[in-house]
């Protein structure tokens, strides 16, 4: 990988750097009202920290980014140099794909 987050994996790592930042272990990130929500989770309580319009650059390059996650094609992003390791699941929520993403670490 490489020593920083570029293009798709950018916006992920923000998201996962703000979700430490509030000590969650988990993301969700579903389609509700043409924007991509994503909620932090520490336990079973869950915050929204960010709503991308989908379409926007911001939202395609997260769902892209979370698509080749759970294909495996990656295994993680960066984040200040260091590899964050990720697991993702993909349900379906409302008829639409949502994504569930445990921060696994090193």
């Amino acid at each position: 990988m490489k020593d920083r987050p570029t293009g798709n994996d950018e916006v992920l790592a923000k998201l996962i750097a703000r979700a430490s930042e509030i000590g969650a272990t988990e993301l969700e990130v579903e389609y509700e009202d043409r924007t991509e929500i994503v909620y932090a989770f520490r336990g079973a309580t869950g915050i929204s920290i960010a709503a991308f319009p989908s379409g926007e650059p911001e939202a395609k390059a997260l769902l892209t980014t979370l698509d080749e996650l759970s294909r495996r094609k990656k295994k993680g992003v960066v984040i200040n140099g260091v590899e964050c390791k990720l697991k993702v699941r993909v349900h379906n929520s409302f008829g639409e794909p949502a994504f569930r993403i445990r921060i696994v670490g090193d």
